[in-house]
């Protein structure tokens, strides 16, 4: 599998379309594994009434909205469920 060049190396639409293809294929990679990590905490759990973790699911939304601030994203490109 061939590297992707950084945008600002791009020389033309066809390294730029290659670029964000590749980008967005490790960003499914990556979503990929949390659920995984959701799956497997789910296995100990008594019934399916006690696998809902709430506080856990608001607590993650504003860890993701903090990361998206450091990485100088706004709001509104994380999830909004805690407006």
């Amino acid at each position: 599998m061939q590297v992707a060049k950084l945008p600002m190396d791009c020389g033309n639409l066809n390294e730029i379309r290659q670029g964000s293809d590749a980008v967005d294929r490790g960003m499914i990679r990556l979503v990929q594994r949390p659920l995984g990590y959701g799956l497997t905490a789910a296995q100990p759990k008594p019934d399916e009434a006690s696998i809902p973790a709430p506080d856990r699911v608001v607590a993650r939304l504003i860890d993701h909205r903090h990361w998206a601030g450091e990485e100088q994203l706004g709001a509104d490109l994380t999830f909004q469920a805690i407006d």
